[in-house]
C-alpha cells in the first residue's frame, strides 16, 4: 500500500461488463528486452503495466476491459494475479 500511496496515479477503469469507476493504481511503461528478431538482433519495447491492489477493484479485472490513465487510453491483455491479492494488469495502447 504504501507504493499505491506514494507512486499511484489516478485510473479510470472501464470494465466490458460493469460500470466504470475510478481507483489508484501503480503505473509503469518501463522497457522490457525482447527476444531477438530474425536477423538476430536483439531488441526492447516498452510494455505499459497496472499493478493493482484487487480489493481496490470493484469487479475482477479481464481481458478486454479498458483503462484511461492521465490522457492514455489502453486495453487490458493479460491479467497476472500475484497470489497475496495484486494484479498486474498488462496493457495495450490504443
Amino acid at each position: 500500500m504504501a507504493c499505491r500511496d506514494t507512486f499511484g496515479v489516478q485510473v479510470l477503469y472501464i470494465p466490458s461488463q460493469a460500470d466504470s469507476f475510478s481507483f489508484t493504481a501503480v503505473f509503469d511503461a518501463a522497457h522490457e528486452a525482447v527476444d531477438m528478431d530474425a536477423s538476430g538482433v536483439a531488441f526492447s519495447t516498452v510494455q505499459p503495466v497496472l499493478s493493482v491492489r484487487l480489493a481496490d477493484l470493484q469487479v475482477a479485472p479481464t481481458q478486454g476491459d479498458r483503462v484511461k490513465i492521465n490522457c492514455g487510453k489502453y486495453q487490458v491483455v493479460d491479467v497476472q494475479t500475484d497470489g497475496h491479492g495484486g494484479a498486474r494488469l498488462i496493457l495495450r495502447r490504443q
